[in-house]
């Protein structure tokens, strides 16, 4: 809270995704091997120069913050009664 006024920032949220009955053993291979990419040095400090710092997350985990993002952005809509817009 800043001078008596609530903020609040999202960054945006990067992931991979695959079709829902893809083989566990290719979610494996891509979840293994993006974690790796994650790990190296350099891809940090590449990520770290165009101000996007990185922050790696199993399925699960990205999973679940996926859905809290969905419930916390529902109720923020609904508070603002905000509608899509009609064209």
């Amino acid at each position: 809270m800043e001078q008596g006024i609530h903020t609040w920032t999202i960054g945006a949220i990067r992931g991979i995704g695959a079709p829902k009955n893809t083989p566990d053993s290719i979610i494996t291979f891509l979840e293994t091997n993006f974690r790796k990419l994650t790990e190296d040095p350099e891809f940090h400090t590449v990520m770290r120069d165009i101000a996007h710092p990185v922050m790696y997350r199993d399925r699960k985990a990205f999973l679940k913050n996926m859905q809290d993002g969905f419930e916390t952005y529902g109720k923020l809509i609904e508070a603002l009664n905000l509608k899509p817009e009609q064209k």
